[in-house]
């Protein structure tokens, strides 16, 4: 059961700019359409939870569980996401330029028509995940995992 419900995180947004959730479980819980910027949900639990069209711009959310979450048009630019948890995510049009994901787990995580450009991917396991049907243009994969899929038309070395 979440600690926080949609309405507790609204409330919270809305007397505090920049909120901590820091390790908050808010696994399950609609929070599409919210504005986190200058939030960190470092290390937070949203496993399942709707996070569609979420401005998560630059927001920390390192080693958070985001498996199985629902990221469609989120817009994760810049966003820290480090050693996090993206397995069975969807990021299917996602806005995730320059997004660090170093280390990240994104096995069988659908991101079509996701944009991951500039972004870094280094050491990030992608098994499973259709590449070619995102913008990876000038991504970083140096050491990512790949399973069976190839990194056709990446600068694997970079």
């Amino acid at each position: 059961m979440p600690d926080l419900t949609r309405r507790d995180v609204v409330l919270i947004m809305a007397l505090n700019p920049q909120p901590k959730f820091v390790g908050a479980d808010l696994s399950g819980v609609n929070l599409s359409w919210l504005d986190f910027t200058g939030c960190s949900l470092r290390r937070a639990n949203l496993a399942g939870s709707d996070l569609s069209h979420a401005i998560l711009r630059g927001v920390n959310l390192q080693e958070a569980n985001l498996a199985g979450a629902i990221l469609c048009y989120a817009d994760l630019e810049d966003a820290d996401l480090r050693n996090c948890n993206l397995v069975g995510a969807n990021l299917a049009h996602a806005h995730a330029p320059y997004c660090d994901l170093r280390a990240a787990d994104l096995r069988e995580a659908h991101i079509d028509g996701a944009d991951f450009s500039y972004s870094d991917l280094r050491e990030a396991d992608l098994t499973g995940v259709p590449l070619l049907a995102a913008n990876l243009r000038d991504a970083t994969t140096k050491g990512a995992q790949t399973g069976p899929r190839l990194l056709a038309g990446l600068k694997k070395g970079k």
